[in-house]
Protein backbone atom coordinates (compact mmCIF):
# COMPACT_ATOMS: atom_id res chain seq x y z
CA UNK A 1 0.00 0.00 0.00
CA UNK A 2 1.11 3.29 -0.74
CA UNK A 3 2.06 5.81 1.88
CA UNK A 4 -0.01 7.82 3.92
CA UNK A 5 0.66 11.06 3.45
CA UNK A 6 -0.28 14.19 5.93
CA UNK A 7 -3.49 14.78 2.77
CA UNK A 8 -4.95 11.43 3.29
CA UNK A 9 -4.27 10.93 7.33
CA UNK A 10 -6.39 14.41 7.54
CA UNK A 11 -8.97 12.89 5.22
CA UNK A 12 -9.37 9.67 7.07
CA UNK A 13 -9.51 11.59 10.69
CA UNK A 14 -12.16 13.86 8.92
CA UNK A 15 -14.26 10.46 7.96
CA UNK A 16 -14.00 9.32 11.60
CA UNK A 17 -15.03 12.39 13.11
CA UNK A 18 -18.07 12.74 10.53
CA UNK A 19 -18.87 8.60 10.99
CA UNK A 20 -18.63 9.24 14.60
CA UNK A 21 -21.27 11.61 14.31
CA UNK A 22 -23.73 10.00 12.61
CA UNK A 23 -23.32 6.10 12.92
CA UNK A 24 -20.37 3.49 13.42
CA UNK A 25 -22.64 1.15 11.00
CA UNK A 26 -21.31 3.46 8.00
CA UNK A 27 -17.50 2.25 8.60
CA UNK A 28 -18.96 -1.52 8.28
CA UNK A 29 -21.01 -0.62 5.47
CA UNK A 30 -18.37 1.01 3.52
CA UNK A 31 -15.25 -2.21 4.60
CA UNK A 32 -17.65 -4.24 3.73
CA UNK A 33 -19.15 -2.69 0.21
CA UNK A 34 -15.30 -2.23 -0.28
CA UNK A 35 -14.13 -5.89 0.22
CA UNK A 36 -16.48 -7.10 -2.10
CA UNK A 37 -15.90 -4.55 -4.91
CA UNK A 38 -12.29 -5.39 -4.76
CA UNK A 39 -12.74 -9.08 -4.62
CA UNK A 40 -15.22 -9.46 -7.47
CA UNK A 41 -12.32 -7.15 -9.31
CA UNK A 42 -9.67 -9.39 -8.25
CA UNK A 43 -11.89 -12.53 -9.36
CA UNK A 44 -13.08 -11.75 -12.84
CA UNK A 45 -10.03 -9.14 -13.67
CA UNK A 46 -7.50 -10.25 -12.08
CA UNK A 47 -5.76 -7.09 -10.80
CA UNK A 48 -3.81 -7.72 -7.91
CA UNK A 49 -0.99 -5.06 -7.96
CA UNK A 50 -2.74 -2.33 -6.62
CA UNK A 51 -5.81 -4.19 -4.62
CA UNK A 52 -5.00 -2.65 -1.46
CA UNK A 53 -4.61 0.94 -2.81
CA UNK A 54 -7.88 0.88 -4.82
CA UNK A 55 -9.37 -0.63 -1.62
CA UNK A 56 -8.28 2.61 0.26
CA UNK A 57 -9.89 4.73 -2.60
CA UNK A 58 -12.86 2.90 -2.33
CA UNK A 59 -13.70 2.36 1.32
CA UNK A 60 -12.90 6.64 1.45
CA UNK A 61 -15.45 7.25 -1.25
CA UNK A 62 -18.21 5.29 -0.28
CA UNK A 63 -17.94 5.86 2.95
CA UNK A 64 -17.92 9.37 2.54
CA UNK A 65 -20.59 9.33 0.04
CA UNK A 66 -22.97 6.62 2.85
CA UNK A 67 -22.15 9.81 5.47
CA UNK A 68 -23.42 12.60 3.49
CA UNK A 69 -26.32 10.32 2.47
CA UNK A 70 -26.79 9.42 6.35
CA UNK A 71 -26.68 13.45 7.36
CA UNK A 72 -29.03 14.73 4.24
CA UNK A 73 -31.27 11.95 3.73
CA UNK A 74 -34.50 11.44 5.74
CA UNK A 75 -35.30 8.64 3.93
CA UNK A 76 -31.78 7.05 4.10
CA UNK A 77 -31.51 7.55 7.45
CA UNK A 78 -34.94 5.65 8.45
CA UNK A 79 -34.50 2.66 6.05
CA UNK A 80 -31.15 2.24 7.27
CA UNK A 81 -32.59 2.39 10.74
CA UNK A 82 -35.11 0.31 9.71
CA UNK A 83 -33.41 -2.58 8.22
CA UNK A 84 -30.86 -2.60 10.44
CA UNK A 85 -33.37 -2.69 13.48
CA UNK A 86 -35.73 -5.22 12.19
CA UNK A 87 -36.64 -6.12 16.04
CA UNK A 88 -38.05 -2.28 16.80
CA UNK A 89 -41.41 -1.43 16.47
CA UNK A 90 -42.84 1.49 14.07
CA UNK A 91 -45.19 3.09 15.88
CA UNK A 92 -48.81 4.71 14.78
CA UNK A 93 -48.73 8.56 14.63
CA UNK A 94 -52.03 9.82 15.88
CA UNK A 95 -51.04 13.80 15.40
CA UNK A 96 -48.39 16.23 15.23
CA UNK A 97 -49.29 19.42 16.77
CA UNK A 98 -46.42 22.45 16.08
CA UNK A 99 -45.95 25.66 18.63
CA UNK A 100 -44.87 28.93 17.47
CA UNK A 101 -41.42 29.23 16.48
CA UNK A 102 -38.46 31.12 17.55
CA UNK A 103 -35.16 32.54 15.67
CA UNK A 104 -31.61 32.73 16.49
CA UNK A 105 -29.61 35.35 15.31
CA UNK A 106 -25.86 35.77 14.69
CA UNK A 107 -24.58 38.94 13.51
CA UNK A 108 -27.70 40.21 12.62
CA UNK A 109 -28.14 37.14 10.21
CA UNK A 110 -30.61 34.61 10.80
CA UNK A 111 -29.04 31.34 12.02
CA UNK A 112 -31.70 28.92 12.35
CA UNK A 113 -35.44 28.50 12.89
CA UNK A 114 -36.73 26.62 15.22
CA UNK A 115 -40.69 25.42 16.07
CA UNK A 116 -41.92 23.27 19.35
CA UNK A 117 -43.79 20.45 18.37
CA UNK A 118 -46.14 17.52 19.83
CA UNK A 119 -46.43 13.86 18.32
CA UNK A 120 -49.23 11.75 19.75
CA UNK A 121 -48.63 8.45 18.97
CA UNK A 122 -49.63 4.52 19.77
CA UNK A 123 -46.79 2.54 21.24
CA UNK A 124 -46.51 -1.44 21.28
CA UNK A 125 -49.67 -1.83 23.62
CA UNK A 126 -52.02 0.75 21.59
CA UNK A 127 -51.67 2.84 24.53
CA UNK A 128 -51.59 6.76 23.28
CA UNK A 129 -48.94 8.51 24.50
CA UNK A 130 -47.37 12.42 23.23
CA UNK A 131 -43.65 13.41 22.83
CA UNK A 132 -42.55 16.57 22.85
CA UNK A 133 -39.71 17.70 20.60
CA UNK A 134 -38.65 20.06 18.09
CA UNK A 135 -38.19 20.62 14.27
CA UNK A 136 -34.84 22.93 13.24
CA UNK A 137 -34.14 24.74 9.70
CA UNK A 138 -30.49 26.07 9.75
CA UNK A 139 -29.60 29.23 7.57
CA UNK A 140 -26.55 29.52 5.07
CA UNK A 141 -24.65 32.02 7.03
CA UNK A 142 -21.76 34.55 5.79
CA UNK A 143 -19.36 35.54 8.22
CA UNK A 144 -19.63 39.19 6.83
CA UNK A 145 -22.42 41.24 5.34
CA UNK A 146 -23.23 41.41 1.92
CA UNK A 147 -26.95 43.13 2.00
CA UNK A 148 -28.64 39.86 1.63
CA UNK A 149 -30.06 39.48 5.31
CA UNK A 150 -34.02 39.98 4.35
CA UNK A 151 -32.90 36.99 1.40
CA UNK A 152 -31.87 34.58 3.68
CA UNK A 153 -34.58 35.34 6.32
CA UNK A 154 -37.31 34.78 3.88
CA UNK A 155 -35.53 31.97 2.34
CA UNK A 156 -35.14 29.83 5.67
CA UNK A 157 -38.65 30.68 6.96
CA UNK A 158 -40.30 29.31 3.84
CA UNK A 159 -38.23 26.50 3.97
CA UNK A 160 -39.30 26.02 7.61
CA UNK A 161 -42.77 26.63 7.25
CA UNK A 162 -43.45 24.25 4.01
CA UNK A 163 -41.84 21.87 6.28
CA UNK A 164 -43.71 21.96 9.15
CA UNK A 165 -47.00 22.16 7.37
CA UNK A 166 -45.80 18.50 5.60
CA UNK A 167 -44.62 16.80 9.03
CA UNK A 168 -48.35 18.34 10.84
CA UNK A 169 -50.88 17.65 7.40
CA UNK A 170 -49.12 14.35 6.41
CA UNK A 171 -47.98 13.09 9.90
CA UNK A 172 -43.88 12.65 8.33
CA UNK A 173 -42.66 11.75 11.53
CA UNK A 174 -41.25 8.06 12.25
CA UNK A 175 -40.89 6.55 16.00
CA UNK A 176 -39.60 3.62 16.59
CA UNK A 177 -39.76 1.96 20.14
CA UNK A 178 -37.29 -0.85 21.73
CA UNK A 179 -38.79 -3.78 22.38
CA UNK A 180 -36.60 -4.25 25.46
CA UNK A 181 -36.32 -0.99 27.12
CA UNK A 182 -38.79 1.03 24.95
CA UNK A 183 -36.61 3.59 24.10
CA UNK A 184 -37.94 5.57 21.50
CA UNK A 185 -36.12 6.85 18.12
CA UNK A 186 -37.71 9.61 16.68
CA UNK A 187 -36.87 10.61 12.13
CA UNK A 188 -38.93 13.70 10.76
CA UNK A 189 -39.33 13.61 7.03
CA UNK A 190 -39.75 11.85 3.61
CA UNK A 191 -37.72 13.85 1.73
CA UNK A 192 -34.79 12.27 -0.37
CA UNK A 193 -32.82 15.05 0.63
CA UNK A 194 -33.38 17.49 3.29
CA UNK A 195 -29.98 19.70 3.91
CA UNK A 196 -31.62 22.21 5.94
CA UNK A 197 -32.53 20.14 8.90
CA UNK A 198 -28.91 19.46 9.45
CA UNK A 199 -25.82 22.05 10.74
CA UNK A 200 -23.16 20.38 8.71
CA UNK A 201 -25.69 22.21 6.21
CA UNK A 202 -22.83 25.14 5.70
CA UNK A 203 -20.13 23.17 5.73
CA UNK A 204 -21.72 21.09 2.66
CA UNK A 205 -22.18 24.49 0.96
CA UNK A 206 -18.80 25.35 1.86
CA UNK A 207 -17.23 22.10 0.22
CA UNK A 208 -19.59 22.47 -2.76
CA UNK A 209 -18.46 25.57 -3.48
CA UNK A 210 -14.86 25.26 -2.98
CA UNK A 211 -14.57 21.94 -5.06
CA UNK A 212 -16.21 24.06 -7.91
CA UNK A 213 -13.87 26.87 -7.38
CA UNK A 214 -10.98 23.92 -6.94
CA UNK A 215 -12.03 21.65 -10.32
CA UNK A 216 -12.61 25.38 -12.23
CA UNK A 217 -9.16 26.27 -11.66
CA UNK A 218 -7.40 22.81 -12.54
CA UNK A 219 -9.41 22.60 -15.38
CA UNK A 220 -8.27 25.93 -16.84
CA UNK A 221 -4.57 25.74 -15.72
CA UNK A 222 -4.26 21.95 -16.55
CA UNK A 223 -6.38 21.70 -19.19
CA UNK A 224 -4.28 19.94 -21.43
CA UNK A 225 -3.22 17.72 -19.21
CA UNK A 226 -6.99 16.46 -18.45
CA UNK A 227 -8.10 16.11 -21.64
CA UNK A 228 -5.53 13.64 -22.64
CA UNK A 229 -5.98 11.47 -20.03
CA UNK A 230 -9.73 11.10 -21.56
CA UNK A 231 -7.84 9.50 -24.58
CA UNK A 232 -4.97 7.92 -22.72
CA UNK A 233 -4.60 4.24 -23.64
CA UNK A 234 -4.09 3.70 -19.62
CA UNK A 235 -7.42 2.99 -18.23
CA UNK A 236 -6.75 4.58 -14.91
CA UNK A 237 -6.38 8.09 -16.53
CA UNK A 238 -8.94 7.47 -18.49
CA UNK A 239 -11.02 6.93 -15.28
CA UNK A 240 -9.92 9.43 -13.35
CA UNK A 241 -10.29 12.01 -16.10
CA UNK A 242 -14.10 10.95 -16.54
CA UNK A 243 -14.16 11.29 -12.62
CA UNK A 244 -13.12 14.25 -12.75
CA UNK A 245 -14.86 16.11 -15.32
CA UNK A 246 -18.09 14.39 -13.94
CA UNK A 247 -16.96 16.20 -10.89
CA UNK A 248 -17.00 19.92 -12.15
CA UNK A 249 -19.90 19.32 -14.36
CA UNK A 250 -21.95 18.20 -11.06
CA UNK A 251 -20.53 21.23 -8.51
CA UNK A 252 -21.38 23.61 -11.55
CA UNK A 253 -24.90 22.20 -11.72
CA UNK A 254 -25.37 22.33 -7.69
CA UNK A 255 -23.79 25.76 -7.57
CA UNK A 256 -26.19 27.01 -10.74
CA UNK A 257 -29.57 25.15 -9.13
CA UNK A 258 -28.13 27.12 -5.61
CA UNK A 259 -28.18 30.57 -6.75
CA UNK A 260 -31.57 30.44 -8.79
CA UNK A 261 -33.16 29.13 -5.76
CA UNK A 262 -32.21 31.82 -3.79
CA UNK A 263 -33.00 34.19 -6.28
CA UNK A 264 -36.08 32.96 -5.86
CA UNK A 265 -36.61 35.43 -2.80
Amino acid sequence: MKKLTPYRVALLVLLIIIIALNSVRLFLYGFIISFMIVILDRAFFNKRKKSDYQFYNLFVVITFALSLFYTFSPVFRYWEFKISHPKWKDLEIVSVQAQPFHVKQIDQQISSITSPIVVTYKDSKQTQKTIQDSLSHYSLYIPFSLGYEQTLKDELLFIHNRSLDNMVKKKEIHLFENPRNHTIKTFYGSDVFALRHSRWFHFALYLLFGLFVFTFLNLVFRFKTIMGNLKDANEYKRFGGIIYISLFLLTLVLNVLLVVHYLRF
